[in-house]
């Protein structure tokens, strides 16, 4: 059986180049378009329940806290990715 390996570069930094190795910059980059992205999914449902009109349908609401929830599960898979290929030194005792 093979190994599962989806292809997610499509959540990266869009300015990374596959045969590149990825850098600190590709790394801040990619964080804070995340970041951005949950924001606003956040910020747009948030104003619907503020808004006595045009209350909010249920699923919309739970599919896009949904996605900001998952795009903020990324961003720690991706520093935990980070840190794990970081040089390790050791600590001083």
């Amino acid at each position: 059986m093979s190994k599962f390996e989806p292809n997610f570069s499509h959540r990266l930094a869009a300015m990374h180049k596959p045969e590149e190795l990825f850098s600190t910059s590709n790394m801040t980059d990619t964080v804070l378009l995340m970041v951005e992205q949950s924001v606003a999914i956040i910020d747009m449902v948030s104003a619907q329940f503020s808004c006595e009109t045009d209350k909010p349908f249920e699923n919309m609401c739970l599919s896009a806290l949904s996605a900001a929830s998952n795009s903020v599960k990324d961003i720690r898979s991706i520093i935990e990715a980070w840190d794990a290929q970081q040089p390790k030194t050791k600590k001083a005792t």
